[in-house]
């Protein structure tokens, strides 16, 4: 399990925090509660996997 506030100095989460959060709904969990385990936004974890989907893992490492 991811823990919280995984968030480096600069403010932004680790790309490994992402793709594990992405998986997490992929595989069926609602993203409502994924965001909220996870201490995140709704908008946040939608954008990632947003992105994901779009370009692949190398965009998610430059959102939030």
């Amino acid at each position: 399990m991811l823990k919280r506030s995984s968030k480096s100095k600069s403010g932004q989460y680790p790309l490994a925090f992402k793709v594990k959060a992405i998986k997490r709904v992929e595989r069926g969990e609602g993203v409502w509660p994924v965001a909220r385990d996870l201490g995140v936004t709704r908008k946040a974890l939608y954008g990632w996997i947003r992105a994901f989907k779009a370009h692949g893992i190398s965009v998610t490492v430059h959102l939030i």
